[in-house]
């Protein structure tokens, strides 16, 4: 569903709003370098600092400019559900290709109430949800058991990007399906999220390409 080099966007602003044409101008120089996917309103767009109706614009800009030539995995994340689902439908009728869900922050949910969080995401829309595993940001992780609860409950949960400590992390402990990809900046699996191939995405590309074809197995690099 996910492979390859996933571009997080930073969102440019102007005079204190969002800068549409020099976002529009970002879209294009990673499609033309190749980029597999775009990642905007993560943690490098800074969607905790947007406002609700700047966070949907992004969407939609990317989306628009994105002409279906690269995929787009919508940041649609947040520690209250509501707002978590109003995101994600947004982010489907805007026209994304998926949604990346973090965990919710500051609230330190139970593994049952992380659940229950994302399965409600992922029972509101069609669209694939992958689930964005970043502890250090939130102050708590998803484990094994709760992310293999999603892949077996909820058709459309795909996937969970991770951020982990360590390097090379085996599939069964970070999704606990062999349905679900993982997709990370830091790991060796099926796809690689990263915030720093803007100023050069065919470097980046060009070393997913190597790493992906080695005979070793590793599918990504970092």
């Amino acid at each position: 569903m996910f492979t390859g080099s996933f571009v997080a966007l930073v969102t440019p602003f102007r005079n204190g709003k969002v800068d549409e044409a020099k976002l529009r101008e970002l879209v294009e120089l990673h499609v033309a370098n190749g980029t597999d996917g775009l990642v905007p309103c993560g943690t490098t767009g800074e969607s905790p600092t947007l406002s609700h109706d700047e966070h949907k614009r992004v969407i939609e800009v990317v989306v628009q400019a994105a002409r279906k030539r690269i995929k787009v995995l919508a940041g649609t994340g947040s520690n209250a559900t509501a707002e978590a689902l109003d995101l994600t439908r947004h982010a489907e009728r805007a026209g994304a290709d998926g949604a990346l869900v973090v965990n919710p922050y500051y609230n330190k949910p139970t593994q049952e109430g992380l659940y229950r969080h994302f399965r409600a995401v992922a029972e509101s829309v069609a669209i694939p949800i992958v689930v964005y595993n970043i502890q250090s940001r939130t102050a708590i992780n998803v484990e094994t058991v709760t992310m293999a609860r999603l892949a077996r409950d909820c058709h459309n949960v795909r996937g969970v990007k991770r951020t982990p400590r360590t390097w090379c992390t085996p599939r069964s402990t970070t999704t606990g399906s062999a349905r679900a990809s993982c997709i990370t900046g830091s790991s060796r699996w099926r796809g690689w999220r990263s915030s720093r191939p803007t100023p050069s995405p065919s470097r980046k590309r060009w070393r997913w390409r190597a790493c992906s074809s080695r005979s070793s197995g590793c599918r990504c690099a970092a």
